[in-house]
């Protein structure tokens, strides 16, 4: 049975006629079928058309049959092929068996000769074209799955690869082809044996099936890890060669290793971690759980946390850790107090968290803790030194405000002792009129003619100035009573009372003491307190005075200005006396710093100051410099509108 449906026929012949009756008688039988009657015409029809037979007459003026087989074999193409042909001699029988001729026809023609040869070649066209789908068909469904595929023969070598396999080897299969896979693989089996060792066993019979893991190389470079199985092909009980499977375990590898390294990360963790199931039943602890607890793994996996339970925390307290984790899927972050295996408590700072799954259901529980018990230890130290050091800072701070007010009190007794120096001099000029008038009321008494109105007008001013000695002592008295409870005073009637005080000094030295008040500037607080910071600014600024005095003979100024600014109430002291130093003013509120000699001071009047007004009226005193060019100091005090009593 022969098949002639698609079969294309190519017919050569320089002779019309034999062309024509040949190409009909064909048709007739119904192959499909071309003319050419020279060679160059079958070059042009064979590159445009596929040619299944090519029937070529063995001599043509312009290219002879052997000529257009070997331009057809250098195109690529492969079309059975008979020789027509007159000639018997051998040299053509030679020469077509070189081509690779597939028969040939002799002239005269006999067309059932010639139809018994093409026949024969249509039935083998149509056999190669079933091999070769059959061959797609293989390549296809070897294409369509994931492993790479390789074929080999009984050497070894490669004689087949699917895409897959190229791929997975960065070649083609003409550059595979003959070349055995330990060309590529650095594989092994489990036990250890090379690819060649495997293969060999395989192609020997030894064994039907071999498997193992490894990596592709190719010229010492990476290309894949792979997991691989090698099999024989058997035909009829014969090895014919092997089959080797191989699959693409990078990403595998990959996350191999990297579970791995997760493993040994948990395991050589220094923390502890422990793993649970949904009911709480341990999994897992870790190295560093076995250090901290005393307990082994062995001991522990299938038992619950609570072997470690303290009776430090409440049963409230598992209840909302557990209740947030396993209820409400939360993290819970706190310290832990626990019991080791030999009973021993220690603290840790725990992490535990709910482990879900890709549907967002609860599967696990693990817990990661961090050992703190020195850490708990010490800040129980610590709290200790705490209470020790608040203790000590309270006896600390009471024995300086004992010694605060004894020095307040030691400043107020030497501002008295100054004060009684004032009005022993303030007294000087009463004292000595009333001498006089005295003196005067004995004479006379002493002599005749006694003046009625005369010794009358002498008594009335001898009480005049015993009236002005006896108002210093009222001054002199209210100055320094101490109130207990906070009062409300107008700070302009206190300055006075002061100015009052020193008024017999500052006219020994021509100095001038002026009050500007921009509004009524009332204060509450400790009035004694507060008089005795402003004694202590007034009295300095008179020093201040006397001091540039005795260098350059100027009138002496003192200028206090009271206003309201905002939510404070200002007083500012102003004198043009010699000022202060620069290095000096960084010291002015220290304790026990004076500008003047020890004489004179020891320099607890603007200390003591400070503390007053910060302590009576949450206020504040500070030194300004003067404008540049004009000399003296500057202090402003600083007191909140709404100081409380």
């Amino acid at each position: 049975m022969f098949r002639v449906k698609g079969i294309n026929i190519l017919c050569m012949e320089d002779d019309p006629l034999v062309l024509s009756s040949v190409a009909r008688h064909l048709r007739k039988r119904g192959y499909d079928t071309f003319e050419a009657n020279s060679g160059s015409e079958a070059q042009r029809i064979l590159k445009e058309r596929p040619i299944d037979i090519l029937i070529a007459d063995i001599r043509m003026p312009d290219m002879g049959a052997f000529e257009l087989i070997s331009r057809v074999r250098a195109m690529g193409l492969r079309p059975k092929i008979l020789i027509l042909t007159a000639y018997e001699e051998s040299d053509y029988f030679i020469e077509a068996i070189r081509s690779k001729v597939d028969g040939f026809i002799l002239k005269p023609l006999n067309f059932a000769a010639m139809d018994m040869h093409v026949d024969a070649l249509s039935n083998e066209v149509y056999h190669e074209r079933e091999l070769k789908e059959v061959s797609l068909q293989r390549d296809r469904v070897l294409d369509s799955i994931k492993e790479g595929v390789l074929c080999l023969n009984t050497k070894g070598q490669i004689t087949y690869a699917n895409s897959q396999a190229l791929k997975l080897l960065g070649g083609s299969l003409e550059e595979l082809y003959g070349k055995t896979p330990q060309h590529y693989f650095t594989l092994e089996n489990t036990e250890g044996k090379g690819m060649g060792e495997l293969l060999e066993r395989v192609l020997c019979g030894e064994s039907t099936l071999q498997e193992g893991s490894g990596t592709l190389y190719k010229k010492e470079r990476f290309l894949a890890h792979v997991e691989f199985t090698l099999s024989p092909i058997i035909d009829k009980g014969r090895i014919l060669g092997a089959v080797a499977a191989l699959r693409d375990a990078t990403l595998k590898h990959e996350k191999e290793k990297e579970l791995k390294l997760l493993s040994l990360l948990v395991e050589q963790s220094p923390g502890n971690i422990l793993l649970t199931d949904i009911d709480g039943k341990i999994l897992y602890v870790n190295r560093g759980f076995e250090e901290l607890t005393g307990f082994d793994r062995e001991e522990v996996v299938g038992l619950t946390p609570r072997i470690l339970k303290s009776q430090y925390h409440s049963m409230e307290f598992y209840q909302q850790m557990w209740k947030m984790v396993k209820e409400e899927g939360r993290v819970w972050i706190g310290e832990m107090k626990n019991h080791r295996k030999n009973g021993e408590d220690y603290w840790v700072y725990l992490t535990i968290y709910p482990i879900k799954d890709e549907k967002g259901s609860i599967t696990h529980f693990a817990g990661i803790g961090k050992d703190i018990t020195d850490k708990k230890a010490y800040e129980e130290y610590q709290r200790e030194c705490e209470v020790k050091i608040e203790s000590a800072v309270l006896a600390e701070t009471a024995k300086n405000l004992e010694r605060d007010r004894i020095l307040f009190e030691k400043r107020r007794l030497e501002d008295m002792g100054n004060l009684l120096k004032d009005i022993s001099h303030h007294w000087r000029q009463p004292l000595t009129a009333i001498s006089i008038l005295v003196q005067n009321l004995k004479e006379f008494e002493e002599h005749e003619g006694f003046d009625e109105e005369e010794f009358a007008s002498t008594v009335e001013k001898v009480l005049s100035q015993v009236e002005v000695m006896s108002k210093s002592l009222d001054g002199f008295r209210n100055f320094f009573k101490s109130h207990e409870a906070p009062v409300c005073f107008r700070v302009k009637k206190i300055i006075e009372e002061i100015s009052f005080m020193l008024l017999g000094e500052m006219q020994t030295h021509q100095i001038t003491l002026e009050i500007h008040e921009e509004s009524p500037l009332e204060l509450c607080g400790p009035s004694a307190g507060f008089k005795q910071v402003l004694l202590s600014l007034i009295k300095n600024s008179v020093e201040s005075i006397i001091k540039r005095r005795e260098q350059k003979k100027i009138k002496g100024k003192i200028s206090l200005h009271l206003r309201q600014e905002g939510e404070q109430s200002l007083i500012q002291i102003y004198d043009n006396g010699i000022g202060i130093k620069e290095e000096e003013r960084a010291k002015l509120f220290d304790p026990y710093f004076s500008t003047k000699t020890e004489k004179h001071g020891r320099g607890m009047g603007l200390y003591i100051g400070r503390s007053i007004l910060r302590q009576g009226f949450e206020g504040e005193i500070c030194y300004e410099s003067p404008k540049e060019g004009e000399e003296g100091a500057i202090f402003t005090i600083k007191i909140p509108a709404d100081s409380p009593l």
